[in-house]
């Protein structure tokens, strides 16, 4: 008789953290994919950062290769 009382009393506690649980598993996942976005977005930015560069690099030696075939006429 003990045991089916502990056993509905363990169901009713079960029952009712189990909604608390959910919520703490969405937040958890929410907070992995605003983390994902974040790593996503520095990384994005590490990489446009970087083909700006070369691009800087690119335009001064074509702005260099133009300027010497206009001294060289």
């Amino acid at each position: 008789m003990q045991d089916s009382q502990d056993d509905n009393h363990s169901r009713h506690e079960e029952g009712a953290r189990s909604p608390l649980r959910r919520v703490l598993e969405k937040e958890k996942l929410m907070l992995l994919a605003l983390v994902m976005l974040v790593a996503g977005a520095l990384m994005l930015g590490f990489f446009a950062h970087s083909e700006g560069i070369e691009a800087r690099s690119a335009l001064k030696n074509i702005q260099l290769t133009l300027t010497q075939a206009a001294d060289s006429l």
